[in-house]
C-alpha cells in the first residue's frame, strides 16, 4: 500500500460487552479529515465521540427492531464505556490511554484501592 493510497487500513473490533457486535474503524485520521471536520463545526480539541464518529466506518449495532443504527453522536453516546474504550484503543491508541486513566471506572478502582 502506498503512502497516499485511497485504501485506508481498518480494524474490526468485537465489542467486549457483546461479541456478536463489531465496529470497523480506520487506523488513524488524516490531517484533511480533521481539517474538514473543523470547518463543518467540529470542536477543538476533538472529543473522543467526535474522533470516533470520524474513525468508525461501519458497524452492526442495531435497535430493538433490528435496524442498523446510524454512526452519529446519539448512537456513540449510547455505547457502554467498555465498548467505547475498546473502539478508541483500536482507532486512537495514544488517546485511549488517557481515556482509560480518566474513565469513571478507573476513578472508582483507584478509590477502592486507596481504602
Amino acid at each position: 500500500m502506498a503512502y497516499l493510497s485511497a485504501d485506508r487500513p481498518t480494524i474490526t473490533v468485537k465489542l467486549p460487552t457483546d461479541s456478536n457486535y463489531w465496529v470497523k474503524v480506520k487506523v488513524g485520521l488524516t490531517y484533511g479529515e480533521l481539517k474538514k471536520f473543523r470547518q463543518y463545526g467540529g470542536t477543538e480539541p476533538f472529543s473522543t465521540a467526535e474522533k470516533l464518529k470520524l474513525s468508525v466506518v461501519e458497524w452492526n449495532l442495531d435497535d430493538a427492531d433490528g435496524n442498523i443504527l446510524p454512526i452519529d453522536d446519539t448512537s456513540i453516546d449510547a455505547l457502554q464505556e467498555d465498548d467505547v474504550l475498546a473502539i478508541a484503543e483500536a482507532a486512537m491508541p495514544k488517546e485511549s490511554e488517557n481515556e482509560k486513566k480518566n474513565s469513571p471506572k478507573a476513578s472508582s478502582a483507584t478509590s477502592a484501592e486507596q481504602k
